[in-house]
């Protein structure tokens, strides 16, 4: 991760040249940003954005041109930053810096990364993916042994019959 940056693109969303970005944390707007600052060659080059929606640690965005780029393709995976002045309180939510840590189930090991975090009705489950296959456990303590925050792995006791649902 480049210091400072607020997260990077993931992938091409639609056929209209939206992309979708990953934020690194939730963050409060006090509007949409009018542009984003790319990191291209170890430099910061701002890019003017046409549309901008937030959905949670993630956004769906659509940039006024591209000048330097063949395609949208080319810019999956560049980090960004947001231009300080369209960022209110930066609201971290303690679960949703769980994105990306490995989880490892103590009887059938490596299960996979986190990718998302949901909650409903006051529930929060991990949504976690390896390859194809996405398992989707409850975080709560009976599942849950261990979150090394330095090594970023969440060490967990999946319930009988749970990773079997997914498949």
């Amino acid at each position: 991760m480049i210091p400072s940056s607020h997260g990077r693109i993931l992938k091409v969303h639609g056929l209209k040249g939206a992309l979708k970005i990953k934020l690194y944390e939730e963050f409060k707007f006090k509007g949409a940003p009018e542009h984003l600052f790319l990191w291209i060659e170890s430099k910061e080059v701002p890019f003017f954005l046409e549309s901008f929606k937030a959905q949670g640690i993630s956004a769906v965005i659509q940039f006024d041109e591209i000048a330097g780029f063949n395609s949208l393709d080319e810019m999956l995976g560049i980090e960004f930053r947001f231009p300080e002045n369209c960022l209110d309180e930066i609201e971290v939510d303690q679960e949703q810096s769980l994105i990306d840590f490995q989880v490892i189930d103590e009887e059938h090991g490596a299960l996979g990364a986190v990718v998302d975090i949901l909650e409903v009705g006051g529930q929060f489950y991990l949504i976690i993916e390896q390859g194809e296959v996405e398992t989707i456990l409850p975080f709560v303590d009976e599942f849950i042994l261990n979150i090394d925050k330095d090594k970023e792995e969440i060490f967990v006791q999946c319930p009988e019959g749970l990773l079997g649902l997914n498949q």
